[in-house]
């Protein structure tokens, strides 16, 4: 005789309620990138072309602005872009993992989630530590002119 089981069956997952962003979320993320990162090339042609060297761009101004404010903004692109880089590598991360394990490493199975999670954590933090560690070493080793 065969005994039924007592516990209730879970219902089968919903169509489209899947935690993964969906292809159109991507698509705009592609797409802002791709905008930031033509913004940011844009004004740094622009910087490099309009104004002297940042020694003598001095009380030179293009459209309202000083030399020292298109440098603000051209780093504001960059921080906008990388962010959306970012968010670019981690929509994309489980794509990544197994490319690495599969077509690099040869491995037969890429790794679970879990561990997917757990390297694209690792990677981000050893790439934060290294940022942080060539800046603190630029501030330390920075010469200053004479007098200041």
């Amino acid at each position: 005789m065969v005994m039924a089981s007592t516990l209730p069956e879970s219902p089968p997952p919903k169509q489209g309620t899947s935690k993964r962003p969906t292809a159109l979320f991507n698509f705009w993320v592609d797409v802002a990138l791709a905008i930031s990162v033509l913004s940011l090339t844009w004004v740094s042609a622009m910087m490099q072309v309009t104004f002297p060297a940042p020694t003598a761009a001095g009380g030179w101004v293009l459209w309202g602005w000083t030399f020292d404010q298109w440098r603000n903004l051209q780093f504001g692109l960059l921080c906008v872009c990388v962010l959306l880089a970012l968010e670019h590598v981690v929509l994309h991360w489980p794509w990544v993992c197994g490319v690495i394990a599969t077509k690099i490493l040869k491995v037969k199975k890429k790794p679970d989630e879990a561990n997917q999670a757990m390297y694209g954590i690792a990677f981000f933090f050893a790439i934060f530590l290294l940022l942080k560690a060539a800046t603190i070493a630029a501030v330390f080793t920075v010469k200053h002119p004479p007098g200041r």
